[in-house]
């Protein structure tokens, strides 16, 4: 019985997760979809930053072919997340951050609570470590998938923000840009645990989310 009992309590566990993976992943696209038809209206990047999107994208076809989610979907999750780590390291490297470390995990420290089911990934960024959530990457979902590895580069941005604002990013970024991060990061940072709708618009956030859709977006 306390086997049952237990099996029973992991596929109820697994069909929550089930459960709010297909609420976020719709949310996500309503709100992004809303989002894209403003795109372009506070986001700039330097020459050197675009020279580099373009080869990006040409790294990103490399590692994941015509399309990131069924490349991935058709892998099994440890081949799917050793591929992940080794194009989050080469996205770092890329960009001018090969110190910076990647750890794919489901720690309940690093992704507490409602976060284990939420939020695919996380900057430390005194740290400079990015946190991926290994439970999304046992998801056999092309769009679950697809959004991991957009991921990778949202969190790559937030690590060249911090290191922006700070003076330690190699690679130059206009300036205006730098400035509406550091107002966003040290003096009204939104979670989205307080306002979703502010946490998406806020500057750093909305930088991010193009940059990845620029590198991953058709892919």
């Amino acid at each position: 019985m306390l086997v049952i009992t237990f099996a029973q309590a992991a596929a109820e566990v697994k069909t929550e997760l089930r459960r709010r993976f297909a609420w976020i992943y719709e949310k996500l696209n309503r709100f992004l979809g809303m989002e894209q038809k403003k795109a372009g209206t506070a986001f700039s990047l330097s020459e050197a930053e675009g020279a580099l999107i373009g080869q990006s994208r040409a790294e990103a076809e490399a590692f994941f072919g015509s399309s990131a989610g069924e490349a991935l979907a058709g892998m099994t999750p440890e081949r799917r997340m050793a591929l992940i780590e080794d194009f989050s390291y080469r996205m770092l490297d890329l960009w001018g951050l090969p110190d910076c470390d990647v750890i794919i995990t489901d720690s309940g420290e690093i992704f507490p609570g409602a976060e284990a089911a939420s939020c695919i990934g996380k900057c430390g960024l005194e740290e400079g470590v990015i946190y991926l959530n290994s439970c999304f990457l046992q998801e056999n979902h092309e769009g679950i998938l697809k959004k991991c590895a957009m991921a990778v580069l949202h969190e790559v941005r937030h690590m060249m923000q911090w290191r922006a604002i700070r003076g330690q990013l190699e690679i130059p970024v206009p300036a205006e840009a730098v400035e509406s991060w550091q107002r966003n990061l040290e003096d009204g940072y939104i979670r989205a645990s307080a306002d979703l709708e502010g946490y998406y618009r806020q500057p750093v956030e909305y930088d991010a989310r193009n940059f990845a859709c620029l590198i991953l977006g058709e892919l």
